[in-house]
Protein backbone atom coordinates (compact mmCIF):
# COMPACT_ATOMS: atom_id res chain seq x y z
CA UNK A 1 0.00 0.00 0.00
CA UNK A 2 1.33 3.08 -0.48
CA UNK A 3 1.94 6.37 1.57
CA UNK A 4 -0.84 8.33 0.34
CA UNK A 5 -3.30 5.62 0.71
CA UNK A 6 -2.53 4.86 4.53
CA UNK A 7 -2.32 8.76 5.47
CA UNK A 8 -1.16 9.67 8.72
CA UNK A 9 -0.83 6.22 10.11
CA UNK A 10 2.19 6.12 12.00
CA UNK A 11 3.22 6.65 15.51
CA UNK A 12 6.46 8.45 16.31
CA UNK A 13 7.66 8.03 20.20
CA UNK A 14 10.92 10.31 20.02
CA UNK A 15 11.78 10.03 23.74
CA UNK A 16 13.86 10.63 25.88
CA UNK A 17 15.00 7.51 27.21
CA UNK A 18 13.27 8.16 30.91
CA UNK A 19 12.39 5.23 33.02
CA UNK A 20 8.84 5.14 31.84
CA UNK A 21 10.16 5.81 28.32
CA UNK A 22 13.11 3.15 28.07
CA UNK A 23 9.81 0.91 29.46
CA UNK A 24 8.16 1.35 26.59
CA UNK A 25 10.91 1.30 23.86
CA UNK A 26 11.08 -2.64 25.54
CA UNK A 27 8.18 -3.28 25.42
CA UNK A 28 8.06 -2.59 21.97
CA UNK A 29 10.86 -4.43 21.04
CA UNK A 30 10.14 -7.80 23.23
CA UNK A 31 6.38 -7.89 22.21
CA UNK A 32 6.81 -7.85 18.70
CA UNK A 33 4.49 -10.84 17.89
CA UNK A 34 2.04 -10.05 20.02
CA UNK A 35 1.56 -6.48 18.34
CA UNK A 36 1.52 -7.49 15.09
CA UNK A 37 -1.35 -9.90 15.59
CA UNK A 38 -3.07 -6.96 17.15
CA UNK A 39 -2.50 -4.74 13.96
CA UNK A 40 0.70 -2.80 15.60
CA UNK A 41 3.93 -2.77 13.52
CA UNK A 42 6.24 -2.48 16.29
CA UNK A 43 10.03 -0.86 14.84
CA UNK A 44 12.44 -0.42 17.37
CA UNK A 45 15.14 2.41 19.12
CA UNK A 46 18.15 0.59 16.73
CA UNK A 47 16.40 0.40 13.79
CA UNK A 48 14.02 3.47 13.83
CA UNK A 49 17.02 6.22 15.34
CA UNK A 50 19.41 5.63 13.18
CA UNK A 51 17.20 5.60 10.16
CA UNK A 52 16.26 8.57 10.87
CA UNK A 53 19.86 9.58 11.14
CA UNK A 54 20.88 8.37 7.71
CA UNK A 55 17.56 10.38 6.26
CA UNK A 56 18.12 12.98 8.22
CA UNK A 57 21.40 13.60 7.37
CA UNK A 58 20.57 12.19 3.41
CA UNK A 59 23.64 9.26 3.29
CA UNK A 60 20.86 6.85 2.20
CA UNK A 61 17.82 9.21 0.94
CA UNK A 62 15.32 7.71 3.62
CA UNK A 63 15.80 3.95 1.79
CA UNK A 64 16.49 2.76 5.40
CA UNK A 65 12.96 4.92 6.72
CA UNK A 66 11.39 3.59 3.62
CA UNK A 67 11.31 -0.05 4.54
CA UNK A 68 10.03 0.35 8.09
CA UNK A 69 7.22 2.23 6.93
CA UNK A 70 6.21 -0.88 4.43
CA UNK A 71 3.07 -2.33 6.20
CA UNK A 72 -0.12 -3.94 5.17
CA UNK A 73 -3.34 -2.57 4.55
CA UNK A 74 -4.60 -1.90 8.30
CA UNK A 75 -1.40 -2.04 9.89
CA UNK A 76 -0.17 1.11 12.45
CA UNK A 77 3.26 1.61 12.54
CA UNK A 78 4.85 2.66 15.98
CA UNK A 79 8.45 3.55 15.93
CA UNK A 80 10.27 4.05 18.89
CA UNK A 81 12.84 6.39 18.68
CA UNK A 82 14.36 6.35 22.11
CA UNK A 83 17.02 8.61 20.83
CA UNK A 84 15.08 10.59 18.36
CA UNK A 85 15.63 14.04 20.86
CA UNK A 86 20.02 13.48 20.03
CA UNK A 87 22.19 11.24 21.70
CA UNK A 88 21.93 11.00 25.51
CA UNK A 89 25.78 11.72 26.29
CA UNK A 90 24.81 15.34 25.37
CA UNK A 91 21.18 15.61 26.76
CA UNK A 92 22.53 18.82 28.98
CA UNK A 93 24.14 21.65 27.63
CA UNK A 94 24.27 24.53 30.10
CA UNK A 95 20.63 25.58 30.63
CA UNK A 96 19.69 23.17 27.76
CA UNK A 97 17.83 20.06 27.49
CA UNK A 98 18.86 17.68 24.64
CA UNK A 99 20.61 20.69 22.01
CA UNK A 100 19.95 18.49 19.44
CA UNK A 101 16.30 18.59 19.61
CA UNK A 102 15.55 21.10 17.20
CA UNK A 103 17.36 19.62 14.53
CA UNK A 104 16.40 15.88 14.87
CA UNK A 105 12.43 17.09 15.24
CA UNK A 106 12.60 19.06 12.15
CA UNK A 107 14.44 16.70 10.28
CA UNK A 108 12.06 13.67 11.39
CA UNK A 109 9.31 15.72 10.48
CA UNK A 110 10.76 16.88 7.23
CA UNK A 111 10.97 13.10 6.15
CA UNK A 112 8.47 11.57 8.34
CA UNK A 113 5.34 14.15 8.94
CA UNK A 114 3.04 13.14 6.31
CA UNK A 115 2.64 10.23 8.07
CA UNK A 116 2.87 10.71 11.50
CA UNK A 117 -0.37 11.28 13.40
CA UNK A 118 0.79 11.28 16.83
CA UNK A 119 3.81 12.22 18.10
CA UNK A 120 4.95 10.84 22.03
CA UNK A 121 7.34 12.50 24.31
CA UNK A 122 8.38 10.79 27.58
CA UNK A 123 9.08 13.36 30.57
CA UNK A 124 10.41 12.85 33.82
CA UNK A 125 12.16 15.36 36.74
CA UNK A 126 15.37 16.34 34.75
CA UNK A 127 17.24 14.41 37.99
CA UNK A 128 15.52 11.09 37.70
CA UNK A 129 16.12 11.91 33.89
CA UNK A 130 20.07 12.09 34.44
CA UNK A 131 20.15 8.96 36.20
CA UNK A 132 17.87 7.12 33.76
CA UNK A 133 20.72 8.02 31.27
CA UNK A 134 23.37 7.00 33.65
CA UNK A 135 26.30 8.05 31.67
CA UNK A 136 29.52 8.90 33.49
CA UNK A 137 30.00 12.27 31.42
CA UNK A 138 26.76 13.66 31.84
CA UNK A 139 26.84 12.88 35.78
CA UNK A 140 30.22 14.77 35.74
CA UNK A 141 28.53 17.84 33.95
CA UNK A 142 25.58 17.94 36.07
CA UNK A 143 27.81 17.39 39.16
CA UNK A 144 29.38 20.50 37.96
CA UNK A 145 26.39 22.47 36.91
CA UNK A 146 25.05 24.92 39.79
CA UNK A 147 21.35 24.47 41.09
CA UNK A 148 20.18 27.89 39.49
CA UNK A 149 21.15 26.37 36.33
CA UNK A 150 19.39 23.26 36.64
CA UNK A 151 16.62 25.16 37.39
CA UNK A 152 16.41 26.67 34.41
CA UNK A 153 16.28 23.41 32.72
CA UNK A 154 12.75 22.83 30.97
CA UNK A 155 10.72 20.37 29.13
CA UNK A 156 8.10 22.75 28.48
CA UNK A 157 10.63 24.43 26.11
CA UNK A 158 11.54 20.98 24.38
CA UNK A 159 7.11 20.38 23.78
CA UNK A 160 6.98 23.75 22.10
CA UNK A 161 9.78 22.39 20.16
CA UNK A 162 7.85 19.10 19.23
CA UNK A 163 4.45 20.94 18.85
CA UNK A 164 6.38 23.55 15.78
CA UNK A 165 8.06 20.48 14.30
CA UNK A 166 4.53 18.78 14.07
CA UNK A 167 2.48 21.44 13.46
CA UNK A 168 -1.00 19.70 13.09
CA UNK A 169 -0.21 16.16 15.07
CA UNK A 170 -1.53 14.74 17.99
CA UNK A 171 1.51 15.69 21.15
CA UNK A 172 1.17 12.92 23.72
CA UNK A 173 3.33 13.97 26.88
CA UNK A 174 3.71 10.79 28.93
CA UNK A 175 4.92 11.73 32.50
CA UNK A 176 5.61 9.37 35.44
CA UNK A 177 1.89 9.82 36.50
CA UNK A 178 0.81 7.94 33.08
CA UNK A 179 1.24 4.82 35.37
CA UNK A 180 -0.06 5.71 38.19
CA UNK A 181 -3.08 3.55 37.94
CA UNK A 182 -1.43 0.41 36.11
CA UNK A 183 -0.40 0.06 32.73
CA UNK A 184 -3.47 -0.69 30.90
CA UNK A 185 -4.42 2.99 30.81
CA UNK A 186 -1.44 3.96 28.90
CA UNK A 187 -0.94 0.71 26.86
CA UNK A 188 -4.80 1.11 25.69
CA UNK A 189 -4.51 4.55 24.47
CA UNK A 190 -1.27 3.93 22.68
CA UNK A 191 -1.96 0.59 21.15
CA UNK A 192 -5.72 -0.23 21.08
CA UNK A 193 -6.83 -3.54 22.08
CA UNK A 194 -3.93 -5.47 21.69
CA UNK A 195 -2.02 -2.97 24.56
CA UNK A 196 -5.62 -3.40 26.43
CA UNK A 197 -5.00 -7.47 26.66
CA UNK A 198 -1.20 -7.15 27.45
CA UNK A 199 -1.23 -4.79 30.00
CA UNK A 200 -2.87 -7.77 32.50
CA UNK A 201 -0.15 -10.22 31.08
CA UNK A 202 3.57 -10.92 31.83
CA UNK A 203 4.70 -8.05 29.29
CA UNK A 204 2.17 -5.21 30.79
CA UNK A 205 3.27 -6.39 34.55
CA UNK A 206 7.37 -5.85 32.88
CA UNK A 207 6.53 -2.77 31.27
CA UNK A 208 4.60 -1.80 34.25
CA UNK A 209 7.63 -3.02 36.97
CA UNK A 210 10.67 -1.14 34.78
CA UNK A 211 8.62 2.32 34.23
CA UNK A 212 7.70 2.69 37.91
CA UNK A 213 11.24 2.20 39.35
CA UNK A 214 11.49 5.30 41.77
CA UNK A 215 14.55 7.24 42.59
CA UNK A 216 16.23 7.11 46.23
CA UNK A 217 17.88 10.41 47.56
CA UNK A 218 20.77 8.76 48.66
CA UNK A 219 21.32 7.20 44.55
CA UNK A 220 20.87 10.79 43.32
CA UNK A 221 23.05 12.28 45.63
CA UNK A 222 26.11 9.95 45.34
CA UNK A 223 25.52 9.45 41.04
CA UNK A 224 24.82 13.19 39.95
CA UNK A 225 25.53 15.15 43.38
CA UNK A 226 22.06 16.62 43.35
CA UNK A 227 21.19 17.10 47.26
CA UNK A 228 17.51 16.63 48.37
CA UNK A 229 16.69 20.11 48.68
CA UNK A 230 17.47 20.63 44.87
CA UNK A 231 15.94 17.52 44.17
CA UNK A 232 12.34 19.44 46.15
CA UNK A 233 13.08 22.65 43.75
CA UNK A 234 13.51 20.53 40.74
CA UNK A 235 10.67 18.34 41.47
CA UNK A 236 8.18 22.07 41.82
CA UNK A 237 9.83 22.75 38.58
CA UNK A 238 8.36 19.58 36.92
CA UNK A 239 5.28 20.44 38.49
CA UNK A 240 5.21 24.03 36.48
CA UNK A 241 6.64 22.41 33.48
CA UNK A 242 3.31 19.56 33.51
CA UNK A 243 1.02 22.35 34.09
CA UNK A 244 2.45 24.64 30.89
CA UNK A 245 2.45 21.28 28.40
CA UNK A 246 -0.86 20.85 29.27
CA UNK A 247 -2.25 24.22 28.44
CA UNK A 248 -0.66 24.01 24.69
CA UNK A 249 -3.10 23.34 22.22
CA UNK A 250 -3.53 20.24 20.73
CA UNK A 251 -0.92 18.41 23.46
CA UNK A 252 -2.62 15.42 25.87
CA UNK A 253 -0.09 14.92 29.15
CA UNK A 254 -1.05 11.79 31.03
Amino acid sequence: MTDSAQGRDVTLFVGAPTRLGTALNDFVRMNGVALRAGGVEPRPNRLVTKALRAAIGGTDNGASLAVLLQVNAGVRPFLSALNGLGRPTTALRKSELFPEAERMLLGAAGVLGHRVGRVVLAVEPIHSLFLSIGFDDLAERVRNTRWEVLYEVSWADLAREVRAAFADTEIVVLTPFAVRDGATPLLHYLFGSVGFELADEVAGVTFLNAARTADQSTEVYAKIGIDHVTTDLLNQRFAEDMKAMAAMPGVRVM
